[in-house]
């Protein structure tokens, strides 16, 4: 039963390592590539928290081991969300000028 689960995420942290490799040099010149880097970042990242949190519900039936890895992993999303976001801002007030009425 854990055999698929386990044969997806392994997968996904492989593309996703992938992604994040072929990104690594790019992406803090472009947002936008920047955007991508930081999805598969976090891509890869639940899935090894997938992983982990399903060998220790398996092996020790710790039950609270996937909330746990769903509540890091939502704070490593927000987190760099946040900083992406607080990026772009920085950018479009470096672009706008400070007359524009809209």
């Amino acid at each position: 039963m854990i055999l698929p689960l386990l044969i997806v995420a392994a997968l996904s942290v492989a593309i996703n390592t992938a992604i994040v490799h072929l990104l690594r040099e790019h992406h803090r010149h472009n947002l936008n590539l920047h955007g991508v880097f930081l999805h598969g970042v976090a891509d890869a990242a639940s899935s090894i928290g997938m992983i982990l949190a399903a060998l220790a519900v398996y092996f020790f039936n710790w039950l609270w081991a996937d909330a746990i890895a769903g509540l890091l992993i939502a704070a490593l999303i927000g987190t760099s969300a946040f900083y992406l976001f607080a990026d772009s801002f920085r950018e479009m007030a470096v672009i706008i000028p400070k007359n524009q009425n809209f």
